[in-house]
C-alpha cells in the first residue's frame, strides 16, 4: 500500500494480501510510529521524499537561516550547508526505516555520490539531531 499514515495502518490492521507500505518520511517533528507499527506487524517499509515532498529540505534550510541556535546545535556555521543539512535529512531516514528501504532520486553526480557515501556509512549512533528539534512553532 503506497499512501500516508492512515492507508499504511489500515493494510496494517487488515494484513494479507498487504505485506508492505510505503509513504513519505514524516518531516522532522512529525510522527514516524507508523514504521515501527509496520516493521512489528512483519510488512516491509518503503519510505520516499527524504528532501521534498513534505518539504522537509526547504523548510529545514529556511529554518536554519534564521536560527543562529539550530546552526549551532548543527555544526556552526557549516550546520546551514546544503551538504550537511541533505545528508542530516537521509541519516534520518535510514535510521527511521533501518530495516526497509528507502527511496532517493539522484539528479546529479554530486547528489549521488553522497547519497550512496551516506548509505555505505554506519548509521549514527542514537537520534538524528532533527529529531531533537523542537517544533518550528515551538522554535525560538
Amino acid at each position: 500500500v503506497a499512501s500516508g499514515a492512515a492507508a499504511a495502518r489500515a493494510a496494517i490492521a487488515r494484513g494479507a494480501p498487504f505485506g508492505a507500505v510505503q509513504l513519505a518520511v514524516p518531516a522532522p517533528g512529525a510522527p514516524a510510529d507508523v514504521l515501527a507499527e509496520a516493521a512489528a506487524a512483519g510488512f516491509g517499509t518503503l519510505v520516499h521524499s527524504v528532501f521534498g515532498v513534505e518539504g522537509s529540505f526547504a523548510a529545514l534550510r529556511a529554518r536554519a537561516g534564521a536560527d543562529p541556535g539550530l546552526r549551532a546545535m548543527l555544526g556552526g556555521a557549516a550546520g546551514a550547508s546544503d551538504e550537511v543539512l541533505a545528508r542530516l535529512l537521509l541519516e534520518r531516514a535510514f535510521a527511521l526505516n533501518p530495516g526497509g528501504v528507502v527511496l532517493v532520486s539522484m539528479f546529479s553526480a554530486t547528489s549521488r555520490r553522497r547519497n550512496l557515501a551516506v548509505a555505505a556509512a554506519p548509521p549514527p549512533a542514537g537520534p538524528s539531531p532533527l529529531d531533537r528539534l523542537p517544533p518550528p512553532d515551538r522554535a525560538a
